[in-house]
């Protein structure tokens, strides 16, 4: 509560987590909704990793790890993977 009237005190708005990703979201902020697993992934990817090391790290099969990276490219609005590695990059999403 303290923290709340600090905040309005000095203009500003402390919003809940969820409701900071929704707004992430629906403003098309690259990434905003990647969960963990899938940031990791792409620095993997950026430090060279092929899909086949990712599926043996992460306990899929190729053919599934080749899937959920599709989506995941999907949902950066990319199509491979090194579309998605520069968009992951622009993004901060690689520091």
């Amino acid at each position: 509560m303290i923290s709340l009237l600090r905040s309005a005190l000095h203009n500003r708005t402390v919003l809940p987590v969820s409701v900071v990703e929704a707004l992430a979201r629906a403003t098309g902020a690259v990434g905003a909704d990647l969960t963990d697993i899938e940031r990791r992934w792409l620095a993997d990817l950026a430090a060279g990793r092929t899909v086949g090391e990712l599926a043996r790290s992460y306990l899929r099969s190729e053919r599934e790890m080749y899937r959920s990276l599709s989506r995941l490219y999907r949902r950066l609005g990319v199509a491979n993977r090194s579309a998605a590695l520069l968009a992951a990059q622009r993004a901060g999403l690689l520091t």
